[in-house]
């Protein structure tokens, strides 16, 4: 499976703009369900929002 297209928004967090982290929610295009199971192993336990 190949992503055709996405976007993505990169942004410091609203509650303390002066953080040194980001925040980044990339928008895709097609359904990855499939593989939210290899994202978790890989990445660590991260939220994914459907």
């Amino acid at each position: 499976m190949l992503l055709k297209s996405y976007s993505k928004e990169i942004f410091r967090p609203e509650c303390n703009p002066s953080f040194e982290s980001v925040h980044c929610i990339a928008h895709l295009d097609e359904n990855i369900e499939p593989v939210f199971l290899y994202l978790n192993a890989a990445l660590g336990g991260f939220e994914y929002l459907i």
